[in-house]
């Protein structure tokens, strides 16, 4: 199933890079902002910048509910031959191990969380990056 997307997402996008601090990047290159975080509850929104080449390199599960929308790019799930492409939902319910992940070309996906990302660091996160996501 696919998702119209509106046409002016990319001014999201454009309004974050007046905000370079905002980003923050990850080992592997890819990016994330924040475009909203409860602190109370550890939900958030955010934006998914991955370079072509770059994924998550290894099978994972969050500590709550995650769904995502693809808006720009071709992102695969290489373990269940998931590709996620403009207009595509996805969604991994809390405790549900999935990845690896691969962005077949630069890929952007707005990333929502009902509740804290992790219930402990994974490998992929640095000590850097792990302390800016929202967990337990």
């Amino acid at each position: 199933m696919t998702l119209e997307i509106h046409t002016d997402w990319r001014k999201v996008l454009e309004d974050s890079a007046a905000d370079p601090d905002g980003w923050i990047v990850f080992p592997n290159g890819l990016r994330q902002y924040f475009l909203w975080k409860n602190e109370e509850t550890g939900a958030s929104i955010a934006i998914l910048d991955f370079p072509k080449g770059v994924g998550v390199p290894e099978k994972h599960s969050h500590a709550s509910n995650q769904a995502m929308i693809c808006m720009e790019g071709e992102y695969h799930y290489t373990d269940s031959n998931i590709a996620l492409t403009p207009g595509s939902f996805y969604c991994n319910p809390k405790g549900h191990p999935h990845g690896p992940t691969m962005a077949v070309e630069r890929s952007v996906l707005i990333e929502f969380y009902d509740g804290p990302h992790y219930a402990e660091k994974p490998s992929f996160h640095s000590d850097e990056t792990y302390k800016t996501t929202l967990t337990r």
